[in-house]
């Protein structure tokens, strides 16, 4: 599940401020919210309903020891994300611009479930915990990156209303893709409906739990196509002159900063 509060605007600027500039135009402020749409896929099939049952009761030696490992692998991601967060999020402050940081976020997020196809039952659990961890991470932190443009691209009056919106949105993506995953890949051969193909698509074996293992890759590439319209539409920030090593020094005395405040 997600540790961070969906919808939530990390204040980095005065409050209620766009920064001194014009809110975006519409367009941009409409390919912020698909961002949602983008990620609630992950936890609708990843995190909730359809990939836990298969880690916890398939590719776990048992039940038991399966929920003990899922519990593991959100301890760790989200110790992790606790430790990275503040402080990357100090250094993208100081560096200025979101979408670097946003597209290795979404990179790493991607090539965690991408890494899920290859969770075959009887192999070790470790390399899928770790891609479970790696996607984990790349998530939440795009979701960071993603919510801190929102201050700079709207006016105090559309924050609420576009983040609600985008909150919405994004449940409506977790439920069509839950619902577009069931009836092409989970239920055919098992329901006969009129409406549910005899076979999964793309011809995808159940006996190697083919149709179990897609989801990762599924909700990688949702998740990349989805985003593609914050990347493209929505304006950044611009560079405040700061090399790596000057962002990441500015950050690390801007967290310092606040923590001792």
């Amino acid at each position: 599940m997600s540790i961070v509060i969906e919808g939530a605007v990390p204040e980095l600027q005065p409050p209620h401020d766009t920064g001194g500039k014009e809110p975006a135009s519409n367009v941009a402020q409409g390919a912020w919210v698909l961002y949602e749409w983008a990620n609630q896929t992950y936890f609708s099939l990843i995190t909730i309903f359809l990939f836990p049952p298969f880690f916890t009761g398939v590719l776990a030696a048992n039940p038991i020891q399966g929920q003990a490992y899922w519990g593991y692998v959100q301890a760790v991601s989200g110790i992790s994300i606790a430790l990275m967060s503040p402080l990357l999020g100090a250094m993208a402050d100081a560096a200025g611009p979101r979408k670097p940081w946003i597209v290795f976020s979404m990179l790493l997020c991607a090539a965690g479930c991408f890494g899920l196809w290859f969770a075959v039952p009887g192999q070790p659990l470790l390399p899928v915990a770790i891609a479970l961890i790696i996607a984990a991470i790349g998530m939440e932190l795009t979701i960071i990156f993603a919510n801190a443009m929102l201050p700079t691209i709207a006016s105090d009056r559309r924050i609420g209303l576009l983040s609600g919106i985008g909150i919405g949105v994004g449940q409506l993506a977790a439920i069509v893709a839950l619902i577009l995953v069931l009836l092409l890949l989970q239920l055919p051969g098992e329901v006969q409906a009129p409406f549910i193909p005899d076979e999964p698509l793309f011809g995808l074996s159940k006996e190697a739990h083919e149709t179990d293992r897609i989801v990762g890759p599924i909700s990688g590439l949702w998740f990349v196509v989805f985003m593609l319209p914050l990347l493209f539409l929505v304006p950044d920030q611009k560079g405040r002159g700061l090399g790596r090593r000057e962002a990441a020094k500015a950050g690390v005395m801007r967290l310092w900063s606040t923590i001792r405040s």
